[in-house]
């Protein structure tokens, strides 16, 4: 399973390593590239919950040797026939798996695995806190691929629930992606702030109590989140999920080689 540090750390918690192949690309948006894989092992035979996600392992460019993990979220998924789909934000400058993105050809193959998944059920009841009366789900377009999943499978399962969803821009480009609608979903694009206090700033002040909140952004705006959430909302820790995605202007995640 791999080489250095990273393949060790996998074999130790009984991560099984799969190949993926790249059945297709398709330009979602200026921003956005969906990649269209196929593998006979990686998806739950059963199907795939909103938002699971795997880690796959992505070459470096300019004849680095080394691989970069990084998490993605299925979308698209058709497990009994193997194949499913990736959504890759297109950014400058560009991280090894957004280049990869860009470049890959049909054939090429990869490999990824999954460890650490939280399924995500709408209908569940929260320990200590019963079933959630509203779902608040924070992030950007890194965590758009998830959030729309959950939001509209919240919305489709607990009609009776109010559903949000604040996502921070970070390009003109990235509202081309389409906000989940529903009757009971509300949604909408944030201005980023430099102290990465955006959504931080849409959210306290407000009573949370009886929702379910998930968040998954950049570093720091995920900590004034976590934050607010711990020491104000008051909630109970498995009435929410939060989440670093990315580092700005750093690359995050581990890497072997």
């Amino acid at each position: 399973m791999g080489k250095g540090i990273g393949g060790v750390v996998l074999r130790a918690f009984g991560a099984k390593e799969h190949t993926i192949t790249v059945t297709g690309r398709e330009q979602r948006t200026d921003n956005l590239v969906r990649i269209h894989f196929h593998s006979d092992t990686l998806l739950n035979p059963s199907g795939e919950e909103p938002g699971n996600w795997m880690r796959a392992w992505f070459p470096g460019a300019d004849g680095d040797s080394k691989e970069y993990q990084r998490g993605y979220t299925y979308v698209n998924v058709d497990a009994p026939a193997g194949n499913f789909s990736v959504d890759f934000v297109i950014h400058e400058p560009a991280g090894p798996a957004c280049a990869w993105a860009q470049r890959c050809e049909i054939g090429e193959t990869i490999d990824a695995h999954r460890l650490g998944e939280d399924p995500f059920h709408p209908e569940a009841e929260i320990e200590g806190a019963g079933l959630p009366t509203g779902f608040l789900f924070l992030g950007d377009l890194a965590s758009y691929p998830a959030i729309h999943q959950m939001a509209l499978a919240a919305a489709e399962e607990r009609p009776d629930a109010t559903i949000e969803v604040i996502l921070e821009r970070h390009s003109d480009d990235d509202e081309q992606s389409p906000l989940p609608e529903g009757e009971n979903i509300t949604a909408r694009w944030v201005d980023p702030r430099p102290d990465g206090t955006s959504l931080y700033q849409e959210i306290t002040g407000r009573d949370w109590t009886g929702w379910y909140i998930w968040a998954a952004a950049e570093t720091l705006v995920t900590k004034h989140v976590r934050t607010f959430l711990r020491k104000e909302a008051g909630l109970p820790k498995k009435a929410t999920h939060t989440q670093a995605y990315w580092v700005k202007g750093k690359n995050m995640g581990t890497d072997r080689g």
